[in-house]
């Protein structure tokens, strides 16, 4: 399969999680084997411009509470950026460059769907490049008292998420999911993020999730969902999880042929074992992607249209 990117720009605009602040971003094509880039248009650096820039790799990620936040050398961050790359990571967009005036991505419904669409939108595009893949050799894991993540080889791209809450409303759910063979459109970008009532209030008086609210999040509170539509699976926080996951190790920089696995897993989890597998240069290969991947049916501008 050849590289992607973008056929035309295009801006998606909403509010930060934490900052509650407006935030626009214009996603452009970019180069073969560039990469995703982000850079902060809202900062003036006139004397070394290249400190805006902030590169989506699971180096740079320097915080994992809530989120994955990226931080380039000179302090510059990216936060929330996990829904938008797994959304990359579905498309298989390879290269792009992100102009956002912002410290974090916007939140928008707390899923990965509206970036699907937005990004269809303008459509994408091929390059004359094979893409490269991430392909696991041997078991790569990381274990904790808390949570347990690991990986094993596999032909496809799996991920198998099994959390546990202690209230009656998530309890335990395990999902599975094939970004090869899949609908992850369909079953996985819809998922939300949640959060408990008591949390968002605690967060809020620390000036964290100030743009929180019941229209990009799941909240509960005693027990009960607050969202006055429910939840979109009866295993929603199941598949956010994968979600999550899907973004995060999309920042190994290319799609992995493994099966991932995690237990009471998070961002932390998922950036410990992206750095185990690059820690040791037996546990993975770097190859190109000879396989014929489906891009989305959607793809022309006429199914689109006929979709949105």
């Amino acid at each position: 399969m050849q590289q992607l990117t973008l056929k035309k720009s295009v801006k998606i605009q909403g509010i930060g999680l934490h900052s509650g602040k407006a935030v626009t971003m214009v996603l452009h094509p970019a180069p073969i084997n560039s990469g995703i880039i982000f850079k902060r248009i809202d900062l003036k650096n006139s004397k070394n411009p290249s400190q805006n820039i902030v590169l989506a790799k699971y180096n740079y990620v320097k915080e994992t509470t809530l989120s994955s936040t990226l931080v380039n050398d000179y302090g510059v961050q990216v936060g929330t950026v996990e829904h938008f790359i797994s959304a990359l990571a579905y498309l298989r967009i390879d290269n792009l460059l992100i102009e956002i005036d912002a410290p974090e991505v916007p939140i928008l419904d707390g899923s990965a769907q509206v970036f699907i669409k937005e990004i269809l939108h303008a459509g994408l595009a091929t390059q004359d490049a094979p893409k490269k893949i991430l392909r696991i050799l041997k078991p790569v894991e990381v274990v904790t008292e808390k949570w347990q993540v690991k990986i094993i080889p596999h032909d496809q791209s799996i991920f198998s998420l099994d959390i546990n809450f202690n209230d009656n409303i998530i309890q335990q759910q395990t999902y599975t999911h094939n970004l090869d063979l899949d609908d992850y459109e369909k079953d996985i970008a819809p998922a939300r993020t949640v959060c408990y009532l008591k949390d968002v209030e605690y967060l809020q008086s620390k000036g964290l999730a100030l743009g929180g609210s019941l229209e990009n999040a799941i909240v509960i509170d005693n027990d009960k969902v607050l969202n006055p539509e429910g939840l979109r699976f009866n295993n929603e926080f199941a598949k956010h999880k994968v979600l999550d996951a899907i973004g995060d190790l999309y920042l190994g920089g290319y799609t992995i042929k493994g099966h991932f696995f995690g237990v009471k897993s998070g961002h932390k989890a998922n950036n410990l074992l992206l750095r185990a597998i690059f820690n040791n240069s037996s546990n993975y290969k770097i190859e190109d992607d000879l396989s014929y991947y489906r891009i989305p049916y959607f793809y022309t501008t006429e199914n689109i249209l006929n979709k949105y």
